[in-house]
């Protein structure tokens, strides 16, 4: 890229650190949706959530409303800006999934925002400053799924069935409901969907939620210090500077939450 590292570091305008936000939460951040452990299920009681300190447990407690009655910590609040005027929020993880969370927003104007949440984390214990096979990981999800923002495509499968059935997790347990806020079922929640997508006028956006593999601070002591393990450094810039480039050349935001 021509960002360049060291003495070159030359991005003026900030093109990937502006996308980053650094989430001092993410700290405590374990899993992506849960830790397995034998005789344990890690889903809430009753498959009405995630396990705590997970990513899936965070989108859900603040863009959500199943889980009605949690009171959000101080950390958590600060992210609630992101998710305001939330009209739809499903969860589509596994198997061909679009995102790992897909949520519709209001905007002013009668307008829509539709984003595509995917996730990626390490356990705190076993995270790292920079990873760029785990970034290669989520970014490719990312990438692969961006013809499903688009309205002049029509999707390849429709998920409203999927949508009406439990988030099966497996050892971890289930959760009872994919549609954490909005529609009554799959088919009204995909009919939803579909309708922002097709429309013309929709914002469209990609977030990223990394836990325990980026955190914006190493990455730009990196940029500016190229002594510091440069390979790796060089290869995490190609990996975030060709997601973006893919992005917007899709006209999609792209927004990236990981550690500080």
């Amino acid at each position: 890229p021509k960002i360049g590292l060291g003495d070159e570091y030359a991005d003026k305008r900030k093109a990937i650190l502006n996308t980053i936000e650094g989430v001092p939460l993410f700290g405590s951040i374990d899993s992506e949706k849960g830790i397995y452990k034998k005789g344990r299920i890690s889903v809430l009681p009753g498959g009405a959530g995630w396990e705590k300190n997970s990513l899936f447990s965070l989108i859900d407690r603040i863009g959500g409303d199943r889980l009605s009655g949690v009171k959000l910590s101080k950390e958590e609040e600060q992210l609630i800006r992101y998710f305001q005027d939330v009209k739809l929020l499903v969860c589509d993880d596994m198997g061909t999934e679009l995102a790992d969370f897909i949520m519709i927003q209001s905007m002013p104007g009668d307008r829509l925002n539709v984003v595509f949440i995917h996730c990626k984390a390490l356990a705190s214990d076993q995270g790292t400053k920079l990873s760029a096979t785990k970034l290669a990981d989520v970014c490719s999800q990312a990438i692969k799924n961006l013809g499903e923002l688009d309205n002049f495509s029509d999707s390849l499968v429709t998920r409203a069935q999927r949508w009406s059935d439990p988030w099966n997790g497996g050892k971890l347990g289930q959760v009872k409901t994919r549609i954490r806020k909005g529609s009554a079922n799959g088919q009204q929640a995909w009919d939803r969907f579909r309708e922002a997508v097709e429309n013309p006028n929709t914002r469209r956006e990609t977030w990223l939620f990394l836990g325990n593999i980026l955190h914006k601070q190493e990455l730009e002591n990196r940029l500016s210090h190229p002594k510091i393990k440069p390979r790796e450094t060089l290869q995490v810039l190609y990996e975030l500077y060709s997601t973006l480039c893919t992005v917007r050349s899709r006209d999609t935001g792209l927004y990236i939450f990981c550690n500080e």
